[in-house]
């Protein structure tokens, strides 16, 4: 991959892990893109909106790095693991997209009750979705994302990089000194857009392309990718990068 020359050895590997993510994403949009699903194939469509929404927060992600703008990358993160754990249990049972639906209406239910006032049709909406909900509340346990990474078989991972995420994400005082201080023992030195430690980013990086790798052997179990040139390619790329940037990450498929 080429390097621009004028930049400085750090920003060399800055952008190199970009271009990394970028091929990937190219190449999980070729094999992703051009699939013809069936309207009545409840699963499959779910599964392929799925790993279309991991992919856009991918790009979202990029253009972000790209910009040098950090903030929020640890919250993409967080939201494309979190899609990735929907998949990975919507793909092992369908039955899981009943968890999803009451999921959906607890949410929609709390908005409308917390509401000052309601239009009749409001009025109506909120009675339909009681009933609605009264059906589906058995399920109401398992929407907790604690959950949702044990029946995925990803606990592991909810106790250490989506907590780590979350931690990056919330406005604490730790996290707030990570994002706007150089020196934590002289806190009025605050700053505006600070960047991340470039470990940071390989590792935001590695994470996303890992994902998108597993979730597209996943997708492998309904559609025929083991052929796949673009998950070949993925694999050599993620590959690549670990070994470039010497990212060390347990596997916990």
């Amino acid at each position: 991959m080429m390097t621009n020359i004028n930049l400085s050895p750090s920003d060399q590997k800055y952008y190199k892990m970009i271009v990394y993510l970028e091929h990937v994403l190219e190449r999980v949009e070729n094999e992703i893109l051009k699939r013809e699903l069936s309207d009545s194939d409840t699963q499959k469509l779910l599964l392929f909106s799925l790993i279309l929404s991991i992919m856009e927060l991918t790009k979202s992600a990029i253009v972000l790095l790209n910009k040098k703008i950090h903030i929020s990358i640890p919250t993409i993160l967080r939201n494309i693991l979190e899609a990735h754990v929907d998949l990975k249990n919507l793909a092992a049972n369908l039955e899981y997209k009943n968890v999803m639906y009451t999921s959906y209406l607890a949410e929609q239910k709390r908005l409308l009750e917390n509401q000052e006032s309601h239009t009749e049709l409001e009025r109506t909406m909120l009675e339909y979705i009681n009933l609605l909900f009264e059906k589906y509340k058995k399920n109401i346990n398992k929407t907790k994302l604690s959950s949702r990474f044990n029946s995925a078989g990803l606990r592991f991972l909810y106790n250490s990089l989506y907590n780590k995420l979350c931690r990056e994400t919330h406005n604490n005082i730790n996290c707030l000194i990570q994002r706007h201080f150089d020196n934590k023992t002289e806190l009025e030195q605050l700053k505006y857009k600070k960047e991340k430690e470039l470990n940071d980013i390989a590792f935001y990086s590695y994470s996303m392309i890992d994902i998108i790798h597993k979730s597209l052997v996943i997708l492998g179990q309904f559609n025929d990718f083991k052929k796949s040139k673009n998950l070949k390619e993925i694999v050599i790329l993620k590959n690549e990068f670990k070994d470039e940037f010497q990212i060390i990450i347990e596997d916990n498929s």
